[in-house]
């Protein structure tokens, strides 16, 4: 804990520094709420879990102005679900809540007054949706501060999303569930958000859905959590760090001052999974998580290669953010990647009967009613059709029969077979025409 409030007074004392200049000018502001986060539980996380009942409002103060004694410092909290297609899906989507009392203390005859701060937690109930990049949910918050029973400064917004990712036997879980992490480096300056758009939908649309990143930027997370994209920061350790070498390392990673000009923790933002730190040494992986819970609150953050061998040590395709998504370096990464990656599999079992496997490579959604559509060609003989998906839920198979006339594979010949999958809506997969790129595969019939 000493090392968390030093850093944090040191952040403080900077900001104070930098603008007590202007503190004065403002009158109505006396108390600055410091990093407001919803912070879930360390534990029970053995089983899949879409919704919270608890978690712990976590936030610090600085005072910052005023000539009088506040004794009590209480807030009114009010937590909205974001976008609205999720609200649809769930009943309680605000959550209103009063905080207890804090703290309050400043001496009447300091002019200025001194500069102070602290720290408060407490747990909240409420049913708290959980983020994934199929279904991302975030919420918006607005704090009323109440100083000696009266509200006499501004409203204060925040942004959250929540996520758990965990690690069992070397393999990804996300809210207790296995995660699929179709992964891609991605290499940016970070400074054209309409380009980062294009980029994550591109990227979307054949079928990736983790970025490797080696800086972090708010404005890339913000997308990531708003279009349903996962991010991973690659962070190499020094060959000589210390103990205190590292801590310097990774309290670099948690300041985004390139952007936003202060503090921002990475815990407000789900699409933000993990750090990966390039070395197999696990001691040194092991030392910054014993730290981190001090500075972030978030247990386990840190992994190394040897902890998700599955994962971290494959060679992934890099795509360049600071060219076009037509250049010639992203097309051909685009193109790979549709090629390795599928969220949907289909393989024509029986030929002759026409019954097509489908699976369901999505960590987190049901495709009941994904629209498919095939066709069969011999030459100038086509035979095609459409159909939907049954009931599907992530991660398994089932049976489709496609009803193909009695003659498609009556003799002994080659054909072709191709399938596409496309959502039941536009406004499924945040705007994604297609899940999957077309499936393609000659068949021989067999002799009847």
């Amino acid at each position: 804990m000493r090392i968390f409030t030093l850093i944090l007074g040191l952040i403080l004392l900077t900001t104070f520094d930098k603008s007590v200049a202007q503190l004065y000018d403002t009158a109505n502001v006396k108390l600055q709420i410091i990093n407001p986060t919803l912070v879930l539980e360390h534990g029970g996380w053995d089983s899949a879990k879409d919704v919270i009942d608890l978690a712990t409002y976590s936030r610090g103060y600085i005072w910052k102005s005023g000539t009088y004694s506040a004794k009590d410092i209480n807030e009114t909290v009010c937590i909205s679900l974001n976008p609205a297609s999720i609200r649809k899906q769930y009943k309680d989507t605000v959550i209103i809540f009063t905080s207890k009392k804090v703290f309050g203390i400043a001496k009447p005859e300091d002019l200025p007054p001194k500069l102070l701060t602290a720290h408060a937690d407490e747990l909240i109930h409420g049913k708290l949706v959980l983020w994934n990049a199929e279904s991302p949910a975030w919420y918006l918050g607005k704090i009323t501060p109440i100083i000696d029973n009266r509200k006499d400064q501004q409203d204060y917004e925040f942004y959250q999303s929540l996520s758990k990712f965990t690690v069992r036997n070397g393999l990804p879980f996300l809210n207790g569930r296995p995660v699929r992490l179709n992964t891609v480096r991605y290499k940016s300056t970070f400074s054209d958000k309409e380009k980062m758009i294009r980029d994550i939908l591109a990227l979307k649309s054949s079928n990736t859905n983790t970025a490797i990143v080696n800086r972090l930027d708010t404005s890339w997370l913000t997308l990531c959590d708003s279009l349903g994209f996962y991010t991973i920061m690659e962070h190499s350790l020094l060959p000589t760090a210390t103990a205190s070498g590292s801590f310097n390392e990774y309290v670099d990673i948690f300041s985004d001052d390139h952007n936003s000009g202060g503090y921002v923790p990475n815990i407000k933002f789900g699409s933000l999974i993990f750090f990966y730190v390039n070395s197999d040494d696990r001691s040194k992986v092991k030392k910054l998580n014993q730290d981190i819970p001090f500075f972030a609150r978030y247990p386990n953050t840190f992994y190394g290669a040897n902890d998700l061998p599955g994962v971290l040590t494959l060679k992934y395709e890099t795509y360049l953010g600071d060219s076009t998504v037509n250049s010639n370096n992203n097309r051909k990464v685009l193109s790979n990647l549709q090629k390795i990656y599928r969220h949907i599999e289909s393989e024509l079992k029986a030929p002759e009967k026409g019954i097509l496997t489908v699976t369901n490579n999505f960590s987190f959604r049901n495709i009941e009613g994904t629209i498919f559509r095939w066709k069969a060609l011999n030459g100038h003989h086509l035979v095609e059709g459409s159909g939907t998906v049954p009931n599907l839920p992530a991660g398994e198979s089932i049976a489709i029969s496609l009803n193909f006339p009695k003659d498609t594979f009556s003799k002994s010949s080659t054909y072709s077979f191709e399938i596409s999958f496309s959502p039941k809506n536009d406004t499924d997969f945040h705007g994604m025409k297609y899940i999957t790129s077309p499936y393609y595969r000659e068949y021989t019939a067999p002799d009847r």
